[in-house]
């Protein structure tokens, strides 16, 4: 939970840092990134995800440390690539509690598309919490329905992708 924390808040820090030595690539709202290559290493040797967070998003982070950081939260898909839309299967049984997906993008217009088993496109309601940012969507669903999910992500660039599931299931 508290390294989930230090990852985001150390990724919103490299990438200001980053910044502040490379005007060739602009950091600030609506633009993702840059960050430092050291940084996007450590996260794709370790299942990390580093999240491009303009100043005035930084607040939105504790959006996905509510939904990764509890004690009965496991991490059930990581995946990260280069360029070109990727098809993911998530398969949610009747013990998850809550589901969490979380993508980020280091360029701008990258899109993740959620859709239950029902067939129906997840977006934000009463129920459903739904963060969209810059570089960075994360969606929460309390009580999933069981089956199938399908997540697409459409990176401009490269991607992170993770979800969490909350389950009083735990194997140790």
């Amino acid at each position: 939970a508290v390294v989930g924390a230090l990852l985001i808040l150390t990724g919103a820090l490299f990438a200001q840092s980053a910044a502040q030595r490379n005007r060739s690539r602009p950091f600030g709202p609506g633009r993702c990134g840059p960050a430092d290559p050291v940084y996007l290493k450590g996260a794709r040797e370790t299942g990390g995800q580093p999240f491009f967070l303009s100043p005035s998003e930084v607040g939105s982070r504790a959006h996905i440390m509510r939904g990764t950081s509890a004690s009965d939260s496991t991490r059930i898909l990581w995946a990260t690539d280069g360029n070109g839309a990727r098809d993911f299967s998530l398969p949610v049984d009747g013990t998850i509690k809550r589901l969490t997906i979380s993508a980020s993008f280091d360029g701008t217009g990258g899109q993740l598309t959620i859709v239950s088993p029902d067939g129906n496109p997840v977006s934000g309601d009463g129920r459903i919490q739904d963060t969209v940012l810059s570089c960075v969507r994360i969606v929460t669903v309390p009580e999933p329905r069981a089956g199938l999910w399908r997540v697409t992500t459409a990176p401009s660039e490269r991607f992170w992708l993770v979800a969490h599931a909350r389950s009083d299931l735990d194997i140790e």
